[in-house]
């Protein structure tokens, strides 16, 4: 068994690491596109920690409109 560490990264900051686990070496290929999947990972990531800010603001500026 070989485990191959990868990095999840946000905004160029390490997050995480995903480890995967196989019977083989991966190729250079493979980890180049695990490479692509974790970056889409982290943008997806950083798309829901905005979306959450924004929800919660908005949720405020209407509780404050409402008063």
């Amino acid at each position: 068994m070989v485990t191959t560490h990868l990095p999840l990264a946000l905004h160029d900051e390490p997050y995480g690491f995903i480890s995967i686990v196989s019977e083989a070496p991966l190729s250079v290929d493979q980890v180049h596109a695990l490479g692509i999947l974790l970056t889409q990972a982290g943008v997806s990531l950083e798309n829901a920690r905005m979306f959450v800010d924004t929800y919660e603001r908005e949720s405020f500026f209407n509780a404050l409109a409402r008063v």
